[in-house]
């Protein structure tokens, strides 16, 4: 696994031996951040349930700041740290090794994106999209981001959200929620 654009473009990123972490593939990680926008810089990067850092790495990468990571496994929030060391990135940046519902506690800010991957099938997509919503961080401005199997069932619209785009890629999909507001709050590329 590799860092695909931005300052770090090429670092290869460490991942666990022998364990069944499933990683975002750089195909479905380069079309999100074709969407996304190449030059994140003034935006700020929620990466829940990161894995080893990939895809918050990606948005460091672009410019992203602040970023914070959020994963529950011990080993994967290590290599996360090895991660961003690897990529030169210490500015800016926070690990949390907490579980999904700790952490969007402690979080205290807003963020611009929120991407969540949590293992395929294990977590219900619509709780945690509801946690993240009465917690505060998602704003009028918040593009959250799903990761998800095509077989799971997310919903197109969940109290204070959206969904406003969804992108397939073989069995993994990308679903963009924002906020349920006005189109005036949806940015030009949604």
């Amino acid at each position: 696994m590799r860092v695909i654009a931005g300052l770090a473009k090429g670092r290869i990123l460490s991942t666990p031996k022998g364990r069944k972490t499933r990683f975002t593939a750089d195909r479905v990680k380069d079309s999100l951040f074709n969407i996304l926008g190449q030059d994140l810089r003034g935006k700020s990067f929620l990466d829940l349930f990161a894995g080893v850092g990939s895809i918050g790495i990606e948005a460091l990468s672009r410019g992203a700041k602040p970023v914070m990571f959020v994963e529950k496994d011990v080993q994967n929030a290590d290599y996360i740290r090895k991660n961003l060391e690897n990529c030169r990135f210490s500015k800016g940046v926070k690990v949390y090794n907490l579980s999904f519902r700790q952490a969007i506690k402690k979080l205290l800010s807003t963020f611009d994106y929120i991407f969540l991957d949590p293992p395929y099938s294990a977590y219900p997509i619509e709780k945690i999209l509801h946690n993240l919503y009465i917690c505060g961080i998602v704003s009028g401005f918040s593009t959250t981001i799903v990761e998800h199997s095509k077989k799971d069932i997310v919903p197109s619209r969940l109290e204070g959200l959206i969904l406003a785009r969804r992108k397939v890629y073989g069995q993994t999909v990308l679903s963009f929620y924002k906020k349920n507001e006005k189109s005036r709050h949806l940015s030009r590329k949604f």
